[in-house]
């Protein structure tokens, strides 16, 4: 399952944290880079230091914002971000992200990884997001504040930039459903839940059913 979601940051919150590129230092991105794939990361990533927590902050607000995809990701933890910016030459090669990652002082499973594109695209040549999954490869380049979550499992790569910058912020979640497919089967539920809020009255019998059915599920595989 992988989510393309449009404007999960608002313009100000992809201003805010463009002009951290300004305050901060960056390091290169091979420093966070497993053994086996330090050779295949070449970008930068920012400092953040005491901007940590404003940035994760401003992240969870913008999930609390879609309830779709809390119904649907069920989020146990969500990581500290990475802003990382891609000039000229530089790219990420395939990989497979870390099964296990820490945040906030304790070590969680990665199932989902979210990137959120903070560069128009015009302004940059390269730098398309590449995920190969069961689907076939699929390529994303999407607009300020657009956000792609797939799950971790997939191989991806950030194809070189040639012109102009990229910026983006990663992180990764852990799901209280591990099972991609069945957080597949949640996120239809979620839509078809927002469809018929709109289309049906509050006591509606299939209304009923539907949060019985979404209940049901979660109870059969959260786990603990």
């Amino acid at each position: 399952m992988i989510i393309p979601w449009k404007g999960l940051l608002n313009p100000s919150e992809v201003t805010a944290l463009l002009e951290l590129a300004l305050l901060v230092d960056s390091r290169p991105g091979s420093a966070t880079a497993g053994g086996a794939i330090q050779g295949r990361k070449n970008n930068r990533e920012l400092d953040l230091g005491e901007h940590t927590a404003r940035v994760r902050s401003t992240v969870v607000e913008a999930f609390n914002r879609v309830p779709v995809l809390g119904y649907a990701l069920l989020p146990r933890t969500v990581s500290t971000p990475i802003l990382s910016l891609y000039d000229p030459g530089m790219f990420y090669g395939q990989h497979v992200d870390s099964a296990i990652g820490e945040s906030e002082g304790r070590t969680f499973r990665s199932d989902i990884s979210v990137t959120i594109f903070l560069s128009d695209p015009a302004t940059y040549d390269g730098g398309e997001l590449v995920i190969d999954s069961e689907y076939g490869t699929q390529s994303f380049k999407l607009g300020a504040g657009d956000a792609v979550f797939y799950p971790t499992l997939f191989l991806h790569e950030v194809r070189p930039v040639t012109r102009g910058q990229r910026a983006a912020c990663v992180l990764w979640l852990e799901s209280m459903v591990r099972d991609p497919n069945r957080r597949s089967v949640l996120l239809d539920l979620a839509h078809l839940g927002n469809w018929m809020g709109r289309a049906a009255p509050q006591d509606a019998e299939a209304r009923q059913l539907l949060a019985k059915v979404r209940e049901n599920l979660y109870r059969m595989w959260i786990e603990s």
